[in-house]
């Protein structure tokens, strides 16, 4: 990630903090900081009833809720795939660690498929 800066337009509300970064390979990628569980579930919440459809395949490029992993049976937080001002964007939580991330790009399928591979939070 470079050339992060602060996102002050998103903090307020739920979000504690925010930051905006690109990525390497040109992704925009925000950050969000929650005080607590509640704040980062109402955020989620949020950005869930903004999605019209969720039936199709994240995967895929299409608009999808779910929860996501890296150990099965062990939820990590919430996935939400979406569109944002006409790009394919994800937005991701992290429950444990009071944080979440969204990214944007140019293809939904790709942006799914760098989104499996990306972890901005290091695990303990």
């Amino acid at each position: 990630m470079t050339d992060c800066q602060p996102n002050s337009t998103a903090e307020g509300g739920h979000i504690l903090a925010a930051l905006v970064c690109h990525s390497d390979d040109g992704k925009d990628v925000a950050a969000f900081s929650y005080a607590t569980r509640s704040d980062l579930d109402a955020d989620v919440d949020v950005r869930k009833a903004q999605v019209t459809s969720t039936n199709g395949s994240c995967k895929n490029g299409e608009n999808e809720v779910f929860t996501w992993n890296f150990h099965e049976g062990q939820t990590e937080g919430t996935a939400i795939c979406s569109t944002q001002n006409g790009a394919p964007a994800i937005y991701w939580s992290y429950n444990t660690k009071l944080v979440a991330f969204t990214a944007t790009g140019s293809d939904g399928a790709g942006l799914y498929e760098w989104w499996s591979g990306f972890d901005p939070v290091p695990q303990s």
